[in-house]
């Protein structure tokens, strides 16, 4: 099985934080087909690019974020055992509240619409 190209977005190490430019970044997000990250400013540019996005939402409020038709929102369900009061705390349960197979399926739905669109039917 092959996976469509995905930037996971999570501000990790791999990012080197002072050093993208926000426009350095835009590119590297309209290269791709599909985005995986947090409520942060990757999902804003996210939708703001019309990609597909899958928005991970552990201890911000899903509510407050428009989909524009190009937004799925997984919610922990630990999200307002953190919300508002811990949502700056590290917490290994709240990381795995939201399981891999989860935001796979998504992903996986996502490159199935997108493969339907661009069929030609005679």
């Amino acid at each position: 099985m092959t996976y469509p190209p995905v930037i996971l977005s999570y501000f990790s190490e791999y990012d080197k934080v002072g050093e993208t430019r926000p426009l350095e970044f835009a590119s590297l997000v309209n290269k791709c087909n599909f985005m995986v990250c947090s409520d942060s400013f990757s999902l804003h540019m996210s939708l703001a690019l019309k990609k597909p996005t899958i928005g991970l939402f552990f201890c911000t409020p899903p509510d407050e974020i428009e989909s524009y038709g190009f937004l799925k929102k997984i919610i922990s369900p630990m999200i307002y055992n953190f919300f508002p009061e811990k949502m700056d705390e590290y917490n290994e349960n709240l990381v795995k509240s939201i399981s891999p197979d989860e935001v796979l399926n998504i992903i996986i739905e996502l490159e199935n619409i997108q493969t339907n669109k661009n069929k030609t039917y005679i």
